[in-house]
């Protein structure tokens, strides 16, 4: 058998020869372009290493820990070997790379940001916070990818972002890591032991998992679903027994959980974190010293209309982005202001890296607003 191109004859044997030399000739130049990628990776890392640090910081404080969630938040930078063996998975699987450049532009997880919530609740709330608080590449918004493969067999469940800090956090020493992916994962506790052992069971050996393997991460699957049901209902719990406390506010958690049965159908969690520091900085330490300090008879949530007002000013006088939200904790929040805002922005005085904080901001914001609300309501009276 012999194959005609123009003037070139080819038989079968010459034919499988010239598409050996081809492969041949591929494989070399991807093997450069990994040995290159790698090289340069390693002069690099560092700047990964710093963007996932100070991403997964970012997430910690301002989502995590601000919002009182039950949640882990881990980061690394991709080692060297790592990467090798993810190019050369690539590569056995037909995917090719022309440019190093093309390497880094489309391997997007050098560095990783991980957030595992104890309760799948807290997932949606938390990329929610990612894409306010961080941007895409190129300035883009923040796009979650929903990586849910569960069908009875694969019981991978995470949510996916790929994110770059927006220019208010490289303050401080991070301009090097401008425009730089770091690739976020949140998923549930539970989630992530399944997701981990499946993917190094599944993904980087060699080979299709056995069948008893195939079958007992689907046992492993099922009970993770379940374990997911008893740490929500632990948790459930837990609040209520923190509700019947009567020492002094231990944590954010604790005064979340203590303020339920006052501030009625809020979610007490939210935006909680500063608030307790500030109330410690004060020695309130119980429902009893809030009342006495706001000279309430009775904790509750004060009169929307009024948070209203002040966020329609922020919306139409001030360049301020944060707004109260009168479902969360922003309600005690808007008591505290009413009492001493100027208090409030000194003791948040800004400390470290990057832009003031939430309550900091807010507390300047409604100084500002108290004057405006006196200017506006005298100019009204003299007319």
């Amino acid at each position: 058998m012999t194959i005609t191109d123009d003037h070139l004859v080819f038989s079968d044997v010459q034919l499988r020869a010239v598409i050996r030399l081809h492969e041949s000739q591929l494989m070399n130049d991807q093997s450069k372009i990994i040995d290159s990628s790698l090289e340069r990776y390693f002069r690099e890392r560092d700047r990964y290493s710093k963007l996932a640090e100070r991403v997964a910081d970012i997430v910690r404080e301002q989502i995590i820990e601000q919002n009182a969630i039950h949640a882990q938040v881990t980061y690394r930078s991709k080692t060297v070997s790592s990467l090798e063996g993810k190019l050369r998975r690539h590569i056995a699987r037909d995917r090719h790379f022309d440019t190093v450049d093309q390497v880094f532009r489309e391997v997007q997880d050098l560095a990783a940001v991980r957030v595992l919530a104890y309760r799948e609740k807290d997932i949606d709330f938390v990329c929610d916070q990612i894409k306010e608080l961080l941007q895409g590449l190129n300035g883009q918004d923040v796009t979650i990818e929903d990586m849910d493969k569960s069908d009875g067999r694969n019981f991978y469940k995470a949510k996916h972002a790929v994110i770059s800090l927006p220019v208010t956090s490289l303050v401080g020493g991070y301009e090097n890591i401008r425009d730089t992916p770091c690739e976020i994962q949140v998923c549930s506790m539970m989630a992530h032991v399944w997701n981990e052992i499946e993917h190094d069971i599944g993904y980087k050996p060699k080979g299709e998992p056995g069948a008893d393997e195939t079958a007992l991460l689907t046992a492993l699957g099922h009970l993770t679903r379940s374990g997911d049901k008893v740490i929500s209902q632990l948790l459930l719990a837990n609040d209520m027994r923190l509700a019947n406390e009567t020492d002094a506010f231990a944590s954010p958690f604790d005064l979340a959980a203590r303020l339920r049965k006052e501030y009625v159908n809020v979610d007490m969690s939210r935006n909680i974190s500063q608030i307790f520091e500030y109330l410690l900085s004060r020695d309130i330490t119980s429902p009893g010293d809030l009342r006495d300090y706001l000279g309430l008879a009775n904790l509750d949530v004060p009169d929307v209309r009024l948070i209203d007002d002040f966020n329609a000013y922020l919306e139409e006088e001030s360049t301020v982005r944060y707004r109260l939200d009168p479902k969360t904790a922003d309600v005690l929040l808007f008591q505290l202001l009413a009492k001493e805002a100027k208090q409030i922005a000194a003791a948040f005085d800004n400390v470290g890296r990057g832009r003031p904080t939430r309550m900091r901001t807010l507390a300047e914001a409604f100084v500002v607003y108290e004057e405006w609300m006196r200017l506006n309501t005298s100019s009204t009276n003299n007319a």
